[in-house]
């Protein structure tokens, strides 16, 4: 979004691009096993993974532990991470 914004202000378009709220809590509840809530503003479940977020995964443990700080480090301060949608950019209609 933060790119998409800078992009569209150097070259002179309207700023389109708001957030949504999205945000992603990993709940460690013991041994490996994580719950992710994942919700918009107001407290809105936002489901990427599962339907079901009431059920502890090993999947979200290791998913928390090795693939989400590689993805922080390597893709987020350059621009390329896009949360829930992982690399693929939103786009963005003219409100």
């Amino acid at each position: 979004m933060v790119v998409h914004n800078v992009d569209q202000f150097l070259n002179g378009k309207d700023i389109n691009a708001t957030y949504n709220g999205y945000g992603s809590c990993p709940l460690f509840t013991g041994g490996t096993k994580l719950m992710l809530a994942e919700f918009l503003y107001g407290g809105v479940p936002s489901e990427t993974f599962y339907k079901n977020k009431e059920v502890p995964r090993t999947e979200f443990y290791y998913m928390k532990k090795e693939a989400l700080p590689y993805a922080y480090w390597n893709y987020v301060p350059k621009g390329r991470w896009f949360g829930c949608r992982v690399f693929a950019p939103p786009s963005f209609e003219k409100s």
